[in-house]
């Protein structure tokens, strides 16, 4: 839990017990915070008293949901969920009156008598489990699947009379479907189609469920906008020809494997009132849980290794920081409410491989994105609660953006060096002064560098660098070196200093603009032995003493 402008860590927790433990999902009400995924734990803490308190998997994992305090103190009450294969829980939705799980199973779960679908039809189905607010009871649990492959995705979306969910199938007898939008498959369709689906809210029924995206269709996210009264899906797709892109901002595919699609469809599930696609040359990821609608506004937002996206000039990040196809960034971009506009999109990311994984807003329209990545600084870190990255296979990241998208933090600022060192003989000798960023540039950022003359003399002591500009590229390095020869001399002199100078920022703020080069003076004259002085009485006793030399040497001769 952080702070609104992401710099301070108000809390945090581990959740887990002696197992392998997975929470993709979550959700915030007032006064608390839930949370769901698998589970191998025998031990979660909290399931004492919850519906089912204890493990049943096996050697399988198990769902579980839990409910912490919000301030992350406390574990108020979990609960596991599922039978003797595997079990998986990917999202949770609360209201007033319940809690929803959302997920796959393969296994014979508890409370599905009177439900929509009271059996396992296939290999693997779709789940929905409701619980009590306080997770003590289970008061109706739903398979949802056709005779083949199925799961649900992401967080499930709850109106006053109906719950939406959706994923992906394999199975061309899926459950309801005439009467939807797309009511079948191609007898010649591949696996994973996307579908949609609205239940009661009490799970009895399976009001109606629609296809939507064939071969390797996948739909991950569904939120019902009250003020709009439609449901949105985001998910991915192959291939143009999903119904109602026609009239969107992008209406057909941009390429690679897979472009992320939106869809607004009636609450029936009958109709689309429009469609896009979005996406570059390559391939696009939706995240998890990231389609968010806020201030009239569409957001999504993924992953992609295409080389660069529709809707990206002008954006807090224009250029994908990845090297090459092989590394993606993450994204988020913004529609209108009727997907036929997009108004802008950005990068995030650096160096390495980044995820988006979701979306939410916070105060003043602030956008909120979510996801991994693997182990390289990221833009706009400078003074966040945790400024770096901490090594390993990976961190996870929380940035914060405008509504119009842009990146909130604060400017890059750059420093230059100081330098010293001696002259020399002779020749010339380097002086390298560093000029350093305190983050990664997302654009291109620049200063103006140039030398000033100070007890040293231009062109006599060292070579001048006339003003230039000095550029750092985006999530290039964030240290340059500027070199300056100083030439060497016998001339014994004081020490002498210049100055290399920064001005004319664009893009970043100065913090230190001026390093000062120090050239030591290694010509000292070599010092000449004192002739001793003797005194008065030592210079008559001396001159007595030579006298009488002389003297001795005439008696000789």
């Amino acid at each position: 839990m952080f702070s609104f402008d992401l710099t301070t860590l108000i809390g945090a927790t581990y959740y887990g017990g002696n197992g392998d433990d997975f929470a993709p999902t979550l959700s915030v009400t007032a006064d608390s915070v839930y949370i769901g995924g698998q589970t191998l734990s025998t031990n979660l803490p909290g399931t004492a008293g919850g519906a089912f308190p204890s493990f049943a998997g096996g050697t399988e994992p198990d769902a579980f949901v839990a409910r912490l305090s919000l301030d992350l103190a406390t574990v108020n009450r979990a609960s596991y969920f599922g039978g003797t294969e595997r079990d998986q829980a990917d999202g949770v939705e609360v209201t007033p009156t319940a809690v929803y799980l959302s997920g796959y199973t393969h296994s014979v779960i508890p409370g599905t008598a009177g439900a929509a679908q009271a059996s396992l039809a296939g290999s693997s189905d779709g789940f929905i489990a409701r619980f009590s607010p306080d997770l003590t009871s289970l008061v109706r649990a739903t398979y949802l699947g056709g005779t083949q492959g199925d799961g649900v995705s992401g967080d499930p979306s709850a109106t006053a009379d109906s719950l939406y969910v959706g994923g992906t199938t394999d199975s061309h007898d899926f459950p309801n479907t005439a009467g939807g939008l797309m009511p079948s498959l191609n007898a010649l369709d591949s696996s994973h189609a996307g579908y949609v689906t609205r239940l009661s809210l009490d799970l009895t029924q399976n009001v109606q469920s629609t296809y939507y995206a064939r071969d390797f269709g996948h739909i991950s996210v569904f939120t019902v906008e009250a003020a709009l009264g439609d449901v949105f899906i985001m998910g991915r797709g192959q291939g143009s020809g999903l119904p109602g892109t026609a009239g969107g901002a992008q209406p057909l595919h941009g390429g690679g494997f897979s472009d992320l699609f939106i869809a607004r469809l009636s609450p029936a599930l009958t109709s689309v009132v429009n469609a896009t696609y979005f996406g570059g040359a390559d391939s696009e990821e939706p995240g998890t849980n990231a389609l968010l609608i806020s201030g009239g506004r569409v957001f999504v937002g993924g992953h992609s290794t295409s080389a660069t996206l529709p809707g990206i000039a002008g954006a807090a990040q224009e250029t994908k920081g990845g090297p090459t196809d092989d590394y993606a960034d993450a994204f988020i971009a913004r529609f209108s409410a009727d997907l036929t506009t997009l108004d802008q999109s950005t990068w995030f990311g650096g160096s390495a491989h980044e995820s988006g994984s979701a979306l939410t807003a916070g105060p003043s329209g602030i956008i909120y994105l979510a996801g991994g990545q693997p182990g390289s600084q990221l833009p706009g870190t400078s003074g966040a609660a945790i400024d770096s990255f901490a090594g390993g296979d990976g961190d996870g990241y929380i940035a914060a953006f405008t509504p119009d998208l842009a990146i909130i933090a604060p400017t890059p600022s750059v420093t230059i060096s100081d330098f010293s060192a001696a002259e020399g003989n002779g020749g010339s000798t380097i002086f390298t002064f560093v000029v350093t960023l305190s983050e990664p540039a997302s654009s291109n950022v620049s200063v103006q560098v140039q030398t000033v003359a100070g007890s040293a003399t231009a062109n006599s002591d060292f070579l001048p660098l006339l003003p230039f500009t000095l550029t750092f590229t985006p999530f290039g390095p964030t240290t340059r070196e500027v070199t300056v020869q100083v030439t060497g001399d016998f001339t014994d002199e004081p020490n002498e200093q210049f100055t290399v100078t920064l001005s004319n920022p664009n893009g970043v703020t100065i913090a230190d603009g001026t390093g000062v080069g120090t050239i030591v003076n290694d010509d000292a004259v070599a010092a000449v032995p004192a002739v001793p002085t003797l005194s008065m009485g030592a210079l008559a006793a001396l001159a007595c003493a030579l006298g009488l030399a002389a003297v001795f040497a005439m008696m000789r001769s």
